[in-house]
């Protein structure tokens, strides 16, 4: 997981007025909707965790409730700034990076930032921490263009300024290096984790299968986007689909830019009803998902970490994952990688997995082993060590 010592974006306006002591941690979670998913997950369980070491922290978000803070502070931003909102939401939250925030940072007598996405505030000495969690849209330039801009001109030079980096992988680390020309000595690998209480292999699946319709199936969680490759998992699926009774389950936002191709793509292979598009599932239902699913098939073209492959892995369902960027990292041997490219490949191991006990079986146990090792609580620790370490 990428972390990076640079100045951070955390916007946070009204909630308590009190003046906060000083050596308080400030954390940006802007970024934080009642949608969460990816960066949204990742901040949310990372800041939970932190405030059970910390007693210094200040929660900047519009969505509080989804915290459940006990201890830490919050401080509410009456106008949503996550990048679910689109672009005006985008815009909105670095001009507000840069103006309101500051002030809020001097009446809250701040005296870190910590940001778990790449945004620095600028014009301060307050000592910051930023989270950068992988290059995807200068990876894909074509499908992110306003992303792709947003990076080249506006992260990536303030990256090259930050002494330390933290980033969630291997292969994000080694992005930053290459595309970015950043000091591999500024950058800190702090993996992501895993909530064992809501994800684990003893869920009984039963009452969400039947409030979602489900039967026997093979499971998708991640967006839409194009770098994701729901065409290709979908065209895999196509090729066994008659062989089979399950049905492919992709559980993600069905984003309107997206989405249709999806549908139309799925009319076309006459798999009406065979494939479920779920929308976005509360993580309160997430891992009732998972756990009645046969298998867990990812075959992303390209991740900075992928949570989705963790939780599927603490919930015992075996792993079939693209090859690309960080998933072999943190699949290891507990799932079968495969070209995500290839449709033949992936369409071949998901059939192999979907009909073989005994290679369902042997990758439950290696992925429930590999899982134990993604705990919430040790990120928070290593990432709360480091930006002790940058405060020095």
């Amino acid at each position: 997981m990428g972390q990076v010592v640079v100045r951070a974006a955390l916007p946070g306006v009204g909630g308590e007025d009190e003046t906060i002591m000083s050596g308080t941690l400030a954390v940006n979670a802007s970024i934080v909707d009642p949608y969460a998913s990816g960066l949204g997950v990742y901040t949310i369980q990372l800041v939970k965790e932190l405030e059970k070491i910390r007693h210094d922290l200040i929660v900047y978000t519009s969505c509080s409730e989804a915290f459940q803070l006990t201890s830490a502070k919050s401080r509410n931003i009456f106008f949503p700034l996550a990048p679910a909102y689109g672009k005006k939401a985008h815009v909105a939250r670095l001009i507000w990076t840069q103006t309101v925030l500051p002030l809020r940072l001097f009446k809250d007598n701040i005296s870190q930032i910590f940001s778990p996405i790449p945004e620095y505030v600028l014009g301060t000495r307050i000592p910051q921490t930023v989270v950068v969690h992988d290059l995807i849209p200068l990876k894909f330039p074509q499908d992110y263009p306003f992303q792709y801009q947003y990076f080249r001109w506006y992260v990536a030079p303030l990256l090259r300024k930050a002494k330390k980096i933290i980033t969630v992988s291997e292969q994000s680390k080694a992005d930053l290096i290459a595309h970015l020309k950043i000091n591999p000595c500024h950058i800190n690998v702090v993996p992501g984790g895993c909530n064992h209480d809501d994800f684990h292999p003893h869920i009984d699946p039963a009452q969400i299968k039947l409030r979602y319709g489900l039967h026997r199936y093979l499971l998708y969680v991640g967006n839409l986007h194009p770098h994701k490759n729901p065409a290709r998992l979908i065209q895999a699926f196509a090729r066994f689909a008659s062989r089979v009774p399950h049905q492919l389950v992709i559980v993600g936002k069905k984003d309107p830019r997206f989405y249709p191709f999806l549908e139309t793509l799925v009319a076309k292979l006459g798999l009406h009803g065979r494939v479920v598009f779920l929308d976005y599932v509360k993580q309160a239902d997430l891992g009732g998902v998972y756990a009645g699913a046969e298998m867990f098939a990812f075959p992303s073209l390209y991740e900075g970490f992928g949570l989705p492959l963790v939780e599927a892995m603490a919930c015992g369902i075996p792993v079939v994952s693209g090859n690309s960027g960080a998933t072999a990292e943190v699949v290891g041997d507990a799932g079968i990688l495969v070209d995500p490219r290839s449709v033949k490949d992936l369409s071949e191991a998901l059939e192999y997995v979907l009909t073989t006990q005994g290679i369902r079986q042997d990758l439950r146990q290696r992925g429930l082993r590999r899982a134990q090792g993604f705990r919430w609580e040790k990120t928070a620790k290593h990432v709360s060590e480091i930006i002790e370490g940058v405060s020095r």
